[in-house]
């Protein structure tokens, strides 16, 4: 509960799995069963309402999704925070993970290796916390996660600078309750954009790793895809924006974000020549 609070503290999200109630905290004891041990009802009553309502849950985030896997000393940990965390470092975004004191996991960093095929295989070493104090530390220095919209925004345009913004951007947000969790996960979707932005050579063709993100990301997966034909023609005039040179432009393909049905429109398709404009950020235009 230290590294919880810390990481709540500095305003990171801190993703805990729907199971970890019952996980082994201590030797023979899952973590329900060694918080009720402390027989304080205020803090059971506390860590209880965090594991069975507030979250942020890791199953809601989860982005992992191929048929590739990754391992941990040989356990397989897709779909696990190990396996999420990895693919995040994999997607070139800080991520780190918290283990439970007295665990055989208390060392850091911990290895998970990517297997893509037999022959492809990335290890990424996560830093792993168990103490509160060297946590915050850790957060400490760390670029601080963005605590309104404005800072994301901020954020995303001093970052990413292979994205055009328009004016507007801000403006769908404006009323809207911030969250940490949506704005840590637009910032992975824009972080995608702007690498897939600058995968061109001097030709102004699409490089080999361009072509692996397009695969990957914008062919048909979970992140990335674009309207239906009746969205396009029922929603044409809300899926139109301005352009910072004053242009309208169509942008019907987004990038996806599950909590709360948010979306990031987008100019489609990506191309060397011309912006890639981020046109909107804020709840599903579409929504019926």
């Amino acid at each position: 509960m230290g590294c919880h609070s810390a990481a709540k503290r500095y305003e990171y999200p801190f993703y805990c799995p729907h199971t970890i109630a019952q996980r082994e905290a201590m030797t023979g004891t899952t973590f329900k069963e060694t918080v009720r041990q402390t027989n304080d009802r205020n803090f059971i009553r506390m860590v209880m309402r965090w594991l069975d309502k507030h979250g942020p849950f890791l199953e809601d985030v989860l982005e992992h999704g191929g048929s590739d896997y990754f391992e941990c000393e040989n356990d397989v940990v897709t779909g696990y925070s190990l396996g999420e965390a990895a693919f995040q470092k994999a997607q070139d975004q800080a991520a780190a993970v918290v283990s439970f004191r007295e665990s055989h996991f208390c060392r850091s960093p911990l290895q998970v290796v990517w297997y893509r095929s037999d022959d492809d295989r990335t290890p990424f070493n996560l830093p792993n916390f168990w103490e509160r104090s060297t946590l915050e530390a850790h957060l400490t220095a760390t670029e601080a996660a963005p605590r309104s919209w404005a800072e994301m925004i901020e954020q995303a345009q001093r970052h990413y600078t292979e994205l055009t913004f328009i004016n507007s951007i801000g403006s769908p947000l404006d009323g809207e309750p911030f969250s940490a969790t949506i704005a840590a996960t637009v910032l992975r979707r824009l972080d995608i954009l702007n690498q897939f932005k600058g995968c061109f050579d001097r030709n102004g063709s699409r490089t080999a790793k361009g072509q692996e993100f397009y695969q990957e990301y914008f062919s048909g997966g979970p992140l990335f895809s674009d309207e239906s034909e009746t969205n396009k023609h029922r929603f044409a005039k809300q899926l139109t924006f301005v352009a910072p040179d004053g242009e309208e432009i169509f942008c019907p393909f987004h990038g996806k974000i599950s909590t709360r049905y948010y979306r990031i429109h987008h100019s489609w398709p990506v191309v060397a020549s011309q912006p890639l404009y981020i046109a909107y950020i804020g709840p599903k235009i579409t929504r019926s």
